[in-house]
């Protein structure tokens, strides 16, 4: 291995330093098979790497001399012997796609890892901030090992709606963020495709609105294709937002209002006695999760509401709410 040439020994075991090494054989090597997805790091450091500091000179290389094993949520997998880039792979995806701004030598720091436990103690110590993978980065995971990439795009990528996952599962809250992500993976797969994901607009974009649909979709799952129009319908309303338009689509002018005039009307002239977002009691989630399950289902079903009928306790009360009603009913119809 030419990275190995030149490459001097350190007072510690199996620990080696290549000051010359050259950038082209690391960029040579792949990835060491983690969690995190670095290549969806690329565009948003491409800024920071065009600084050119020389902190970014810098990269582990991981030797591993035998086969080792580890589990990844949940699936057995294998690392052949070889060499691999331990720290540093973000950048070596920059540098793939601007070869022209790339140093033609780096430093190489060289650690030689017999075990999985030397491997994930190494791994997780880079990087402070990075240390332990937080939310996001598992999901990422989840989804590239249930083959779910390719059928997602966007925001739905990254895999910020690990709160929602947690609200909108109905089973143990501590199983892991894979059997969540399997559990709710078309649901997750018609929310992208319909951009329920890149909607930018804070009343949709929560937890809360995120979890109703998760359920929603999980309970109507025999109907995808319909829940596909209707989020579809609430992405395309939102993105073409006017005040006007919001007077028509939720039925201001009129006695009755079916579901998306009661979200849309919701939105438009916000009623707290409703629900809030911003509150430290623990309404704070069932209450508006429970509003936009109503809203949902009444779609769903055509149901319309007089006006004056229209009130909370018709999705939560402190007895009783949708929310919960809803969960139950996931936890029976999808039983683990």
């Amino acid at each position: 291995m030419d990275l190995l040439k030149g490459a001097i020994a350190t007072p510690f075991k199996g620990y080696k330093i290549n000051t010359h090494a050259k950038l082209k054989d690391i960029l040579e090597l792949k990835p060491i098979q983690i969690n995190r997805d670095h290549l969806r790091r690329v565009k948003k450091m491409t800024k920071i790497f065009e600084m050119d500091l020389r902190c970014q000179k810098v990269f582990t290389i991981a030797h591993i001399p035998v086969e080792i094993e580890f589990v990844e949520y949940g699936i057995t997998r294998t690392i052949e012997p070889g060499f691999y880039v331990l720290d540093g792979n973000t950048r070596c995806e920059h540098h793939r796609k601007n070869p022209s701004a790339a140093p033609p030598e780096v430093i190489a720091f060289i650690m030689t890892i017999k075990n999985k436990d030397e491997l994930e103690n190494e791994y997780n110590g880079y990087d402070a901030q990075e240390a332990v993978e937080n939310k996001p980065q598992k999901i990422q995971g989840a989804i590239r090992v249930l083959g779910l990439s390719g059928k997602l795009h966007g925001k739905a990528l990254n895999g910020g709606y690990g709160m929602a996952l947690d609200k909108a599962y109905p089973h143990d809250n501590k199983d892991t963020l894979l059997k969540k992500v399997a559990f709710f993976g078309e649901e997750i797969v018609t929310m992208s495709k319909a951009n329920i994901f890149e909607i930018t607009d804070k009343y949709f974009k929560n937890a809360q609105f995120y979890s109703a649909c998760l359920m929603f979709a999980r309970k109507n799952s025999a109907r995808m294709d319909d829940v596909y129009k209707l989020f579809r319908d609430i992405s395309r309303m939102v993105a073409n937002y006017n005040v006007g338009a919001f007077h028509k689509l939720s039925d201001m002018g009129k006695s009755k209002k079916n579901g998306l005039g009661i979200m849309l009307g919701q939105r438009h002239d916000f009623n707290e006695k409703w629900f809030t977002f911003d509150t430290i009691t623990n309404e704070r989630f069932p209450k508006p999760i429970s509003f936009f399950l109503f809203c949902l289902s009444s779609e769903m079903a055509f149901k319309s509401y007089d006006s004056s009928v229209l009130k909370p306790s018709l999705w939560y009360t402190k007895k009783s709410n949708l929310y919960d009603t809803e969960l139950e009913s996931l936890s029976t119809q999808f039983p683990q």
